[in-house]
């Protein structure tokens, strides 16, 4: 039997830049959300080869979730510091540019329901990222 995997849905928009964009067009996009400050940050190799990985196999199962920490979020260095500082996800989720506590209305949006499983070549086809796109110096 397959792992679900589960994911908060403003995940999902995220791989979907990664796959428009690729890995340089997609750290721009962290670092002008201040998530980062450079393309060399650890974080963005968490984020890029969690998009690349979670749609690579099509069947892979993806439970959408709402207010929780997924193994992303556990990684992002928003999060992390304000984690540090004694702030729970309920004081962090405003912070959080650019998508905040949306994740309810990005699944909305998208045709997706939070605490549903969805294999992943469905999500893709909804996102509309049904090919992978390469730029110069992605390895995808």
């Amino acid at each position: 039997m397959r792992k679900t995997i589960r994911l908060r849905d403003h995940h999902l928009e995220s791989a979907s830049l990664v796959h428009l964009y690729g890995r340089n067009g997609f750290a721009n996009l962290l670092i002008e959300a201040n998530y980062i400050n450079s393309s060399e940050h650890p974080f963005l190799n968490v984020a890029y080869d969690a998009a690349k990985k979670l749609f690579s196999d099509p069947y892979r199962l993806l439970l959408i979730v709402d207010n929780e920490r997924d193994f992303i979020c556990r990684k992002c260095p928003i999060i992390r510091g304000c984690s540090s500082n004694g702030l729970s996800m309920v004081d962090i989720e405003p912070a959080l540019s650019p998508f905040g506590s949306k994740d309810k209305q990005i699944a909305e949006k998208h045709g997706f329901r939070i605490g549903e499983i969805y294999a992943s070549w469905y999500i893709r086809e909804k996102m509309g990222f049904l090919g992978y796109v390469k730029l110069k110096g992605d390895e995808f």
